[in-house]
């Protein structure tokens, strides 16, 4: 959703300074470094997100204010267009990275798409006024945290593999299980599609739910 957070992409940018550090690279100077910088610096010039700028924290979930973990309101229509600019611009900046990661990180790309339609069911459900923003805000450090320890597991499975390391990801499996037990992926890890079922477009995709 791709409402992706400040946290992971550091956590993301640990795993690749390995390669970074033979050449003394700093890891904000790496393409994705720069991407995530870059849309740090969006969501700021963005004035079409100010409808939502006290509301949601816009890069890093877990910056969200202890104002912002409690709000009880529900958008309104400005800002459900506020919402869904949010994430035309968040999905854009995703499938930069995704193209960016070098090939040893192709490993990442499913536990990013996993979050992505995680994140995507929790703004479904703001958007609908299924849950409040302090519900949805909540749902994101929640959210943010298991993909962040699931991207460290996944990188020290990795670290430890030898031959007869199972294929599977032990770590992947149960990031994918909580996902599903919390019921915001399907078991194709997409977004949760509930009745009845409405279309609502979210910047350039068209979401139905």
């Amino acid at each position: 959703m791709r409402l992706f957070r400040w946290s992971t992409i550091l956590v993301l940018l640990t795993v690749l300074v390995g390669a970074c550090t033979l050449f003394r690279q700093d890891p904000a100077k790496t393409p994705v470094g720069k991407l995530t910088l870059a849309f740090r610096n969006e969501t700021v010039a963005n004035s079409r997100l100010d409808p939502i700028r006290d509301k949601v924290s816009l890069v890093d979930a877990r910056e969200a204010t202890p104002s912002m973990l409690v709000l009880t309101a529900f958008p309104t229509d400005e800002e459900k267009r506020a919402l869904e600019e949010w994430q035309g611009m968040s999905r854009s900046w995703q499938t930069k990275v995704n193209q960016q990661l070098p090939k040893t990180s192709a490993w990442m790309i499913p536990i990013l798409e996993a979050y992505r339609a995680a994140s995507l069911t929790l703004l479904a459900r703001l958007h609908g006024a299924r849950i409040d923003y302090g519900q949805f805000n909540q749902g994101r450090v929640e959210l943010a945290t298991r993909t962040d320890e699931t991207i460290q597991a996944r990188s020290e499975e990795l670290k430890a593999r030898t031959p007869k390391s199972p294929a599977a990801s032990p770590a992947i499996s149960a990031y994918r299980d909580s996902l599903l037990d919390q019921k915001l992926v399907d078991r194709q890890m997409q977004p949760i599609q509930a009745a009845p079922i409405t279309c609502t477009r979210f910047g350039s995709e068209a979401n139905c739910y």
